[in-house]
């Protein structure tokens, strides 16, 4: 979920679980299209990251080395593996969270289609 500055400095001095809290229930008022995001918190898992300014950097070479990783990936056919960070996308806190939201989005189809 996208954070704007000042909601990022109210969210910065609360304890993780409260951070937890407050971005599942905004997720829930607006979830993204497609969205199988279950209605209690039970299996959902969070990591807090705590950036004063959010400016991630990869080195030279970065978006090939992350191709070449894609096409490794895709080709060895690992099942319910779902990778996401900066170092998906375009480095930066916008890259991590669209992978996230990606990652997220096809664990959640992946379950989806074992409950049909």
């Amino acid at each position: 979920m996208m954070v704007g500055r000042g909601r990022a400095e109210a969210l910065l001095s609360l304890e993780d679980e409260e951070i937890k809290r407050a971005m599942l229930k905004d997720v829930r008022l607006r979830p993204p299209p497609g969205s199988a995001l279950p209605a209690d918190d039970a299996g959902i898992f969070t990591r807090v990251y705590r950036w004063k300014e959010a400016v991630c950097m990869g080195p030279p070479g970065m978006f090939s080395a992350v191709a070449d990783m894609r096409r490794e990936f895709e080709r060895g056919g690992m099942k319910n593996l779902f990778l996401a960070g900066d170092y998906m996308r375009v480095p930066s806190v916008n890259g991590a969270l669209a992978s996230g939201i990606d990652a997220a989005n096809d664990a959640a189809d992946r379950l989806a289609s074992h409950q049909g």
